[in-house]
């Protein structure tokens, strides 16, 4: 499935644009309050610079761009983060691709060890609403998820939808 590209957040004329600016208004809000933090002492976030290939400097605090995307469900809408920008220096292309790899269970796995089991067995299968968001940032990566909304400066403690490491976290998280 390929994502329609994230929602800028400043206002256009059109109404469902600004439908999109209001709801990710509303989600910045329910983060802020939840699972992020106002950045209070950052007045202008550096650029964000790579020191070396494969690593960003730490004490380089980052302005990511954000949106909003459409959930499956009508009127439902996640907040992601382009971490893949700035071309050349973005967080994604400092992270090892050896661990964004993931490798999901196959139907034939899956019919493998319902064979061996006995009859009667039940399956079941379950969706995890926000489930990257289950998944803490450590504080030291905080300086690479930082966004900017109606003048306020935010950091993301949660694992975010955009991050290229995101599944494989989660399915280790949910192999565990």
């Amino acid at each position: 499935m390929q994502w329609p590209p994230p929602t800028p957040t400043t206002p256009w004329a059109s109404d469902s644009l600004q439908n999109s600016v209001q709801e990710l208004k509303r989600l910045v809000e329910a983060l802020a309050t939840a699972r992020s933090v106002p950045s209070l002492q950052v007045t202008t976030p550096s650029p964000c610079v790579s020191q070396a290939p494969g690593s960003l400097s730490q004490n380089t605090q980052v302005e990511r761009e954000q949106g909003v995307v459409p959930k499956k469900d009508p009127g439902q809408f996640r907040l992601i983060h382009n971490l893949s920008a700035p071309r050349g220096a973005s967080v994604n292309e400092a992270i090892d691709p050896v661990l964004c790899s993931v490798r999901y269970a196959s139907v034939d796995q899956a019919l493998e060890k319902l064979r061996v089991l006995e009859r009667g067995t039940l399956l079941a299968k379950i969706d995890i609403e926000a489930a990257f968001r289950l998944l803490p940032v450590h504080p030291e990566d905080y300086h690479l998820l930082g966004f900017q909304f109606n003048g306020d400066y935010f950091f993301d403690k949660c694992m975010p939808m955009g991050c290229s490491v995101s599944c494989s976290y989660f399915e280790q998280f949910g192999s565990a």
